[in-house]
């Protein structure tokens, strides 16, 4: 659903000085800084690839001091960070989250009165571009089967009209859409957030297939979107990428297991599940189905929302 360009900009206030920043706004290369009144500065800048639908932005070499964090936002008010630290791997290297449109708009804000070891200990690289194509967007939309249908406008089993539970839950709490970066390519693909044999505890165990995602270098740029579906009444596809909070979104994960025989891949995202999430129950008993037993199916083919089948 979209292909990576290799970027090397470097971004190091290392040659600046605490009284430089004070003065006043200062043109620095691919972007400006401005001081604030709380003796910090505001860094803007921007990274642009045209006629995406979303970009995601490849940060090498991520150190800033303790008081800086880096946001990354568009112009309708989709904001994510920020990013502090080492980034949120730990070791200066990550993709970000997907900002909706064919920009980035970056703002590096330190907070409080900045010393010039500060400014020695703040550099990164902008190593890479994420142009996300329309692809991206089209879902049951437009082209799944008709008995894929909208996750959000089913309220009875159509197996059995007379049971009123929804074959949905709680899967809906547990499934998501799946995006990661694998060489030249941005890929999508679905899994679920499943239990630990301890109920007390919340990790989160993420699985999915090892057609999807296989080698833990893909792992660790994987965006997982929960809770990521389409309106009953009004199931605008278009939309759904920029309404979709920060906060429902997950960065990275490690891989525990996987196998090309049994097609699994196993990961522990490397971030909290979402509030409101949902842990899949499991045992280890072989099972057999037969011909004829209904299963019911919370995923995301072809990108779609969350849909049903």
């Amino acid at each position: 659903v979209g292909l990576t360009r290799s970027l090397s900009v470097d971004i190091s206030f290392a040659d600046l000085k605490k009284s430089q920043v004070r003065k006043g706004g200062l043109a620095r290369p691919h972007g400006a800084l401005s001081p604030t009144a709380d003796g910090g500065y505001v860094y803007s800048s921007m990274i642009s690839s045209p006629g995406a639908i979303g970009v995601r932005i490849h940060f090498k070499g991520f150190q800033l001091p303790e008081g800086a964090g880096l946001y990354l936002y568009n112009d309708t008010g989709q904001v994510f960070g920020p990013y502090t630290g080492n980034g949120p791997q730990g070791d200066g290297e990550f993709w970000s989250h997907t900002v909706t449109g064919d920009y980035a708009l970056a703002q590096l804000r330190h907070v409080g009165a900045v010393t010039d070891d500060d400014l020695r200990n703040t550099a990164f690289r902008v190593a890479g571009v994420a142009h996300i194509r329309r692809e991206f967007l089209e879902g049951f939309c437009s082209f799944n089967h008709e008995c894929v249908v909208n996750a959000d406008c089913v309220e009875s089993n159509p197996i059995d009209p007379d049971d009123p539970n929804d074959p949905a839950e709680p899967a809906r709490g547990a499934v998501a859409l799946m995006q990661w970066v694998s060489g030249a390519w941005v890929y999508i693909c679905s899994g679920g957030l499943i239990a630990d044999m301890d109920e007390s505890t919340d990790i989160p165990y993420f699985l999915t297939a090892n057609h999807c995602i296989g080698r833990n270098n893909d792992a660790r740029t994987l965006e997982a979107f929960f809770q990521l579906k389409a309106n009953c009444e009004i199931p605008d596809c278009d939309d759904r990428l920029n309404d979709h909070p920060a906060g429902l979104r997950t960065l990275g994960a490690t891989i525990n297991d996987t196998g090309k025989q049994t097609d699994h891949t196993l990961m522990t995202l490397n971030q909290p599940a979402p509030v409101g999430s949902t842990f899949l129950g499991w045992d280890s008993t072989p099972i057999e189905f037969a011909a004829g037993t209904p299963l019911f199916r919370i995923s995301h083919p072809s990108g779609a929302p969350q849909a049903y089948s």
